[in-house]
């Protein structure tokens, strides 16, 4: 049938293709198939970004830069956002996630420096007017 036929002729993207493609005027999308797609934009940056529908809107979740993210890792990545999304996750919203995460995590982990330090400077006989301004540049004190 000819409904069959629609989609079959599509070249998926290529290294070379990704390589050669000129600065346009305009912005330009080139697609691999599965919403994946090379962004250019008018100023010659180019960028992998994934178009796809969570809770009915439709949404782009980029994956990084070409060619620091080459072809094939930005088709895995396309996977796995697909496997999250089979799996009811909106993969924008895990992304931003395991983002909030890893700042809490360097937080959590300058705090606990900062404390070992104030901690030895105490033990090592600093005055407090120095203990205060250490307290209060790791974010330990409010004034």
């Amino acid at each position: 049938s000819f409904s069959a036929k629609i989609g079959t002729n599509k070249m998926k993207l290529t290294d070379l293709k990704c390589r050669k493609i000129s600065t346009t005027s305009r912005s330009l999308k080139l697609s691999d198939g599965g919403g994946l797609y090379l962004h250019i934009g008018a100023n010659g940056s180019k960028h992998w970004r994934m178009a796809y529908r969570s809770e009915g809107k439709q949404r782009v979740l980029s994956f990084g830069p070409y060619p620091h993210i080459s072809l094939v890792e930005a088709r895995k990545c396309r996977e796995q956002a697909k496997d999250l999304l089979r799996s009811g996750i909106d993969p924008m919203a895990d992304k931003r996630a395991k983002a909030a995460s890893r700042l809490n995590v360097e937080r959590s982990t300058f705090s606990i420096f900062a404390d070992l330090y104030l901690t030895r400077q105490a033990a090592a006989g600093r005055s407090d007017p120095t203990l205060k301004k250490g307290s209060v540049h790791s974010g330990g004190g409010n004034s």
